[in-house]
């Protein structure tokens, strides 16, 4: 999957002191859940959206501290 804002790969960042968070985009959110509850990922999306001109509207998934990053990286590698 593309980064909506870099337009590079979209990459999951390793646990550091707080779970992993990624930034995508509104449009494919619906995409991305569902995937997401089938693999029986556990994450939260934020209930607001970021909306800057010129770019597509974008929101925050974090993923639960037990969430393999590997595992979410593959899944959205999957997606064209």
């Amino acid at each position: 999957m593309i980064d909506a804002l870099t337009k590079k790969k979209l990459k999951v960042p390793p646990h550091g002191i707080g779970p992993s968070t990624i930034i995508v985009p509104m449009e494919r959110i619906d995409e991305i859940r569902a995937l997401f509850d089938a693999y029986k990922i556990r994450y939260e999306v934020d209930e607001e959206f970021i909306r800057e001109e010129g770019d597509p509207d974008v929101t925050f998934i974090t993923f639960s501290r037990r969430t393999d990053p590997a595992e979410v990286q593959k899944l959205l590698d999957s997606i064209p």
